[in-house]
Parts: C-alpha cells; structure tokens; sequence
C-alpha cells in the first residue's frame, strides 16, 4: 500500500485537531468537502464546518454569527465560532 495522498494527510490533521479543540472522541466521519470541510461526531452527534477564510467576508461570518447567537437566544444549540 502506498503513502497518504496529501489530502488524506490534511484530512487527519484537521480531524486531529477538531478532536482536540472540542474534546470529542476520535470517531469523526468526514462528510464533504466544498467551501467548507464538513465532520460529524456520531458519539457526540454534532456536526462541525470548518470554513477557509478564502470562501467568506468578514461581513459573512458576522452574519452566521449573528445567526448562531440569534438561534441561541431561542433555546436552539447551535455552537459557535472557534478560531
């Protein structure tokens, strides 16, 4: 079997430190890969979206978080930002 493709090598680093970041178990599943690298955690069942700062403003972001303290304020969890 050959070496790790350099994605699959990119996708292990962002995996491992989504893990570390959330304290989440080391089962993620990544799920796509288009403006923003999609994971889910199925013992955590949470869904994590990385974005590339290339995809979205800084007006952009603003906004979805804006959106996530909206829904938070009604009781939804939604998470949050971490840089």
């Amino acid at each position: 079997m050959g070496e790790p493709s350099l994605q699959s090598q990119i996708l292990q680093e962002h995996q491992n430190k989504i893990t570390s970041l959330w304290a989440l178990e080391n089962d993620l599943v990544f799920v796509r890969k288009m403006a923003n690298w999609i994971f889910y955690s199925p013992s955590s069942k949470v869904y994590i979206r990385l974005t590339d700062g290339k995809h979205r403003s800084p007006e952009q972001i603003e906004s979805e978080l804006n959106w996530i303290d909206f829904l938070d304020s009604k009781k939804i969890s939604a998470g949050g930002l971490y840089v």
